[in-house]
C-alpha cells in the first residue's frame, strides 16, 4: 500500500513539472483600471480571461518575454514568473494581463497577472488570430517585423546563435546571420546613391549571389529580403529608404502628381511610359486621353527642368524620369510603397470618409531612367 502511494506521488509529480505551470496561477498583483487625471499620467487597464499564441523571446535586457500573435494586439508580454517559457518556444496561455503606458518617459509594458492555461500551441493553428508587425526597422530591438509589403514574418534572434523567423506561409526559419549589403548606383544628373539590401540569411551565400537574386527578383531560400534603409545621420541626409532614394531622389510624394480625367478608369491599371516615349510620342501613339496627357506632359516637362516644386520648402531638381502611371480612383493622400518583387505601387492609406477629399483618376510617379534599369518597374 505504501509502495502504491508512493508511486501515485511521484506520477502526479512527474504531470506537474511537465505542465511548466500549474492552473490557475496569480501573480498577487493588483488588477489596475484608471486613468490618471494630469498632464503625463499613466493610464492602466486589464485584460482578463484572454487565450492567445505566444512566442517566446530572450530580448536584449536579459529578460524573457512572450510576443502575441494577434492582430489587434502589438505589445509583448511579460510572464512574470507564471509560465517556465524557453526561448524559441511558442504556446497557448489563457491569462490575465496588466496594461500600463504614459509617463514623462512614454512608458509602455503589459505583464501577466494571472495564468489559467498553459499549454505548447500548434505550430498549424500559430497565426489563426493574425498579427500585427512590430515596430520598428533593421536597427531596432527584436523582433523585427517585415517591412515589406506581401513578404510577412516576424524575426527574433536565437538566443544560441542566429535568427528564427515566423510566418503563416512557411512557418519556422532559421538563419545564421543579418546581413547589409550595400553597392553604388550612379546617375547621370545626380550623385552616387549607396544602395542598401538587408537580409537575413546564411553564412555559404555571397553578397553578389543575394544582390542578383533581389535584382533578378529570384526567390532563394538561403536568404529572406527584409528592407532597404540604409541607417545613418539624419540631420546629414545619409538616413534614408536607399530604394526610395534611388528611384526619386528624396520620398515618393515629391515625385507624385495627381491628376484628373472625366473618363474614370475601367479597372486598376499600371503601366511604364519611358524617358523616350515621353520624349517622342504623342498622346495618341501612348493611348492616353489628350486632357491627361497634357498634365502628365506638364509635370514630367517640370522634373526635366528642375521646376517641380511641392509646396513651399521643397524644390526636387531637374533629373531626367520615366513614369508609372497608375490608373483607377485615388485620394489626394495617395502614396507609394513597394512590395516584395521592389515593384512600385500605390498606397492611399488616408481614411477619406473622415474628411473629404478630392478623387483622381490617375497617378504619376516620375521615376529616375538609371533606377528603372537597375530594377525594372514594367
Amino acid at each position: 500500500m505504501i509502495r502504491k502511494v508512493i508511486v501515485i506521488v511521484l506520477t502526479v509529480t512527474i504531470v506537474l513539472s511537465m505542465c511548466s505551470c500549474s492552473k490557475g496561477i496569480k501573480s498577487g498583483k493588483p488588477y489596475i483600471n484608471k486613468s490618471d487625471d494630469f498632464a503625463d499620467g499613466f493610464n492602466y487597464w486589464t485584460e482578463e480571461g484572454q487565450t492567445d499564441n505566444f512566442i517566446a523571446y530572450k530580448a536584449r535586457d536579459g529578460k524573457l518575454y512572450l510576443y502575441p500573435l494577434n492582430a489587434e494586439k502589438p505589445l509583448s508580454y511579460d510572464p512574470d514568473g507564471l509560465c517556465d517559457v524557453k526561448p524559441g518556444g511558442i504556446y497557448k496561455i489563457r491569462y490575465d494581463a496588466q496594461h500600463v503606458s504614459g509617463g514623462i518617459a512614454g512608458k509602455l509594458q503589459a505583464y501577466f497577472l494571472a495564468v489559467y492555461d498553459f499549454k505548447e500551441a500548434d505550430p498549424d493553428k500559430l497565426f489563426e488570430n493574425g498579427y500585427l508587425k512590430p515596430v520598428g526597422g533593421w536597427s531596432k530591438n527584436f523582433p523585427l517585423g517585415s517591412r515589406i509589403d506581401g513578404n510577412d514574418f516576424i524575426a527574433f534572434e536565437n538566443e544560441d546563435g542566429g535568427y528564427d523567423l515566423y510566418s503563416e506561409s512557411k512557418g519556422k526559419r532559421h538563419y545564421d546571420e543579418m546581413r547589409e549589403i550595400k553597392f553604388p548606383l550612379e546617375f547621370e544628373d545626380a550623385d552616387t546613391v549607396e544602395m542598401e539590401f538587408n537580409v537575413f540569411c546564411n553564412k555559404d551565400l555571397t553578397d553578389e549571389y543575394i544582390t542578383g537574386c533581389i535584382l533578378n527578383r529570384k526567390a532563394d531560400e538561403g536568404f529572406v529580403f527584409f528592407d532597404a534603409d540604409h541607417p545613418g545621420d539624419v540631420t546629414k541626409d545619409t538616413d534614408y529608404d536607399s530604394i526610395k532614394k534611388a528611384s526619386v531622389g528624396s520620398l515618393y510624394w515629391y515625385n507624385l502628381m495627381c491628376i484628373e480625367s472625366d473618363k474614370p478608369a475601367a479597372e486598376e491599371t499600371r503601366r511604364l511610359i519611358t524617358y523616350e516615349d515621353m520624349t517622342e510620342k504623342t498622346a495618341d501613339e501612348l493611348g492616353l486621353d489628350q486632357a491627361v496627357y497634357d498634365q502628365l506632359y506638364s509635370g514630367w516637362k517640370d522634373m526635366l527642368d528642375g521646376k517641380f516644386t511641392y509646396q513651399d520648402y521643397h524644390t526636387e531638381p531637374a533629373k531626367k524620369c520615366d513614369v508609372l502611371l497608375f490608373g483607377g480612383d485615388f485620394g489626394a493622400n495617395v502614396d507609394m510603397k513597394y512590395d516584395k518583387d521592389l515593384k512600385i505601387q500605390p498606397y492611399d492609406w488616408y481614411e477619406y470618409d473622415k474628411i473629404p477629399n478630392p478623387r483622381y483618376q490617375y497617378v504619376a510617379l516620375f521615376i529616375r531612367c538609371e533606377f528603372n534599369d537597375l530594377l525594372p518597374q514594367d
